[in-house]
C-alpha cells in the first residue's frame, strides 16, 4: 500500500524504512570488509610467525647458504608487511568504527519505526527525532 500525501505517519514511516534498509546494507558491507581484513591480518601474522619459528628451529626454508637466508628472510618480511598493511587499512578507514555507527543508526531508525507502529509517539515527535538522527548521522543517511 502506497502512503498518501495526506497521511504524515505513512510518509514518515516510508522514509524511515527506506533509510533503515539503506543503512542496513551499508552495515552489512562494512561487516564483510571488516571480516576480510581481520582474516587477512590473522593469516599474514600467523604465516610470518610460523615461518620465523621454523627458520629459527631448522635453518633456512629453501636451500643453503646466504642466498637461502635472504630468501627466507624475504618471505618472512613479505608476510610481516602484509600484516602491517591490513592493520593500516583497518586503522586508516576506521572500518570497525564506521560499522558501529551504522549499526547504532539502524537501531535508532528501528526504534522510530516501532514508535510509529505502536503510536507511542506522535508523528510530530517522531519527525523531530528523525531530523535529529539525520543531523547526527550524515554519512550513514546521505
Amino acid at each position: 500500500m502506497q502512503p498518501t500525501a495526506t497521511d504524515p505517519r505513512s510518509v514518515l514511516a516510508a522514509r524511515i524504512t527506506e533509510h533503515r534498509e539503506k543503512v542496513e546494507r551499508r552495515a552489512a558491507q562494512l561487516k564483510r570488509v571488516n571480516i576480510r581484513v581481520i582474516a587477512l591480518n590473522l593469516l599474514f601474522s600467523s604465516l610470518a610467525t610460523l615461518l620465523a619459528g621454523l627458520t629459527a628451529a631448522t635453518g633456512p626454508l629453501i636451500g643453503e647458504g646466504s642466498a637461502a637466508w635472504r630468501w627466507t628472510c624475504g618471505i618472512v618480511a613479505v608476510a610481516t608487511a602484509g600484516t602491517a598493511l591490513t592493520t593500516g587499512i583497518q586503522q586508516r578507514f576506521k572500518v570497525p568504527e564506521a560499522m558501529a555507527r551504522a549499526l547504532t543508526c539502524v537501531a535508532r531508525l528501528r526504534s522510530l519505526e516501532l514508535a510509529l507502529q505502536l503510536s507511542t509517539l506522535t508523528p510530530e515527535e517522531v519527525g523531530q527525532q528523525y531530523e535529529q538522527l539525520l543531523a547526527s548521522y550524515p554519512e550513514e543517511l546521505a
